[in-house]
């Protein structure tokens, strides 16, 4: 009996064992997941977003005066980005795998030493303008037809707020993280000057997709306003594809893409994309991409495959 007793203990234990070393990689996962949740990026766009909603607030001079339709919007919003948190292990995988890839290929990079003789804000200046001329590529190859589909989200806003920033979908996160990895990895710019750009962009961000008509006067080239970017958020044959900087217009200016005929009077959005159905803006990339397959394969000549064809 006693023989017994020790065999089931032991049996028991061995079970317990082997279910526990299977849940090493769901607990590791949930780590992950607690760091992105408290980590300082999620907690700052949470601030900056409760921010922005007390600064619009408190301009209206607590009155009500937000549309029905920009209500649902930063509704919409806010549950896309709990939608992209509780994706973003997905994210940090596929950015830390494109890091090990870089890194095979020993691109030289900059020295550090480099940027020493740089005074703090020139550092920072640089950074963010490095940035935004990575950001002005990306930005103009996701307004492209395989791309687009990702874009489209963040054009989704009817009613454009604050909160429009932060509507991204987590592909599109993906592919700007992965291109600034291959695009800016090499200057070897210094983390603490990343970082005060990386606040200053956000914070920027922000104000330019605030419901205002302020232009910048003999200042419109080099620093984007919220006149500038409206345009580039109007469902406005002219201005498709427009306005793409998001810092500086002056790239617009140089490659052909700056548009700016006076106040934005025209409605926002994007066709056939759900202004406040987080759901359907999830789902839409994938929609629009199997729709575009199904669409290639029709158009295929009879008796041919798609490998062929290729």
């Amino acid at each position: 009996m006693a023989a017994n007793r020790g065999r089931f203990v032991r049996d028991v234990s061995m079970v317990m064992d082997l279910i526990w070393q299977a849940l090493v990689p769901v607990q590791d996962l949930a780590r992950l997941f607690g760091r992105v949740l408290t980590g300082e990026k999620t907690l700052f766009a949470f601030a900056a977003l409760t921010l922005v909603l007390f600064v619009d607030f408190t301009r209206r001079r607590f009155r009500p005066s937000w549309s029905r339709k920009a209500v649902t919007g930063v509704f919409a919003t806010f549950v896309i980005m709990l939608l992209n948190i509780a994706f973003a292990p997905v994210a940090y995988f596929a950015t830390e795998a494109a890091q090990a890839v870089y890194d095979a290929f020993n691109i030289p990079r900059l020295p550090g030493s480099l940027w020493q003789a740089f005074p703090a804000w020139l550092l920072a200046v640089t950074a963010i303008v490095a940035h935004d001329f990575a950001n002005y590529w990306n930005h103009r190859a996701m307004h492209h037809r395989w791309l687009w589909p990702i874009h489209a989200i963040h054009h989704s806003d009817q009613a454009m707020t604050g909160a429009t920033l932060f509507r991204v979908h987590i592909f599109e996160t993906i592919w700007m993280q992965v291109s600034y990895i291959f695009l800016l990895s090499w200057l070897g710019f210094p983390p603490g000057a990343a970082g005060i750009g990386a606040f200053l962009i956000t914070l920027h961000g922000i104000y330019v997709h605030m419901n205002l008509d302020w232009g910048h006067g003999p200042f419109s080239l080099a620093l984007a306003s919220p006149r500038y970017h409206r345009w580039h958020h109007a469902d406005h044959k002219p201005a498709y594809g427009k306005n793409l900087a998001n810092i500086v217009p002056l790239f617009d200016y140089l490659f052909g893409t700056y548009y700016m005929p006076g106040t934005c009077d025209k409605p926002l959005g994007a066709k056939g994309v759900s202004h406040d159905d987080p759901v359907k803006l999830m789902l839409h990339p994938l929609v629009e991409w199997s729709r575009a397959a199904s669409r290639a394969l029709r158009k295929l000549p009879p008796g041919r495959s798609a490998d062929e064809a290729n």
